[in-house]
């Protein structure tokens, strides 16, 4: 389980661009847009699964959390290639080890999967640029990016109360 002061890196996925934020538990560390633009799905779908493994080879985040899919574009197809972008970052997880560090305990990564509702209710989306960008006091944010730090504050959120539930559960007798 992660405590207050572990790297969370929180994604909001699409299909020619990732809003990415980085937080260091509750404190907001950075956050961009990658832009995957072309003509050709499986190469955009490869460039993010590589993207994403340089990102998770630079950052070693504790937590990585997803914003679902909603699947409800309306289009089917848009809905079938976020989902192979998703599948991509989920692949890029499983084949970029955390480095070797001495007195590691080799812990795994936790993917965490965010409801979009959820993110949509922190006021920190697309539909609130201003209000993010006053919060992290960066002018430049688009929408992907204001909707990945507002997958980032979701992801704070349930991290503490899945901490809670951990304190405040009984103990099993031994």
């Amino acid at each position: 389980m992660t405590e207050d002061g572990n790297v969370i890196m929180a994604i909001d996925a699409g299909t020619r661009h990732l809003g990415i934020c980085v937080g260091y538990g509750g404190q907001y560390v950075t956050s961009w847009a990658g832009d995957f633009d072309g003509p050709d799905v499986s190469d955009r779908i490869a460039a993010v699964a590589e993207y994403m493994a340089q990102k998770l080879r630079r950052y070693d985040p504790d937590v990585i959390a997803i914003e679902e899919p909603m699947g409800d574009h309306g289009n089917r197809y848009v809905d079938r290639v976020l989902g192979r972008v998703c599948g991509a970052i989920e692949a890029a997880l499983a084949l970029t080890p955390r480095p070797e560090v001495e007195g590691s305990q080799g812990e795994e990564r936790q993917l965490l999967w965010v409801n979009p509702t959820h993110v949509k209710g922190t006021g920190f989306s697309k539909d609130a640029l201003q209000a993010v960008r006053n919060m992290v006091g960066k002018d430049d944010i688009g929408p992907d990016e204001a909707d990945a730090i507002g997958v980032w504050l979701v992801a704070v959120g349930e991290l503490q109360a899945q901490r809670f539930r951990n304190l405040t559960a009984p103990k099993e007798a031994e």
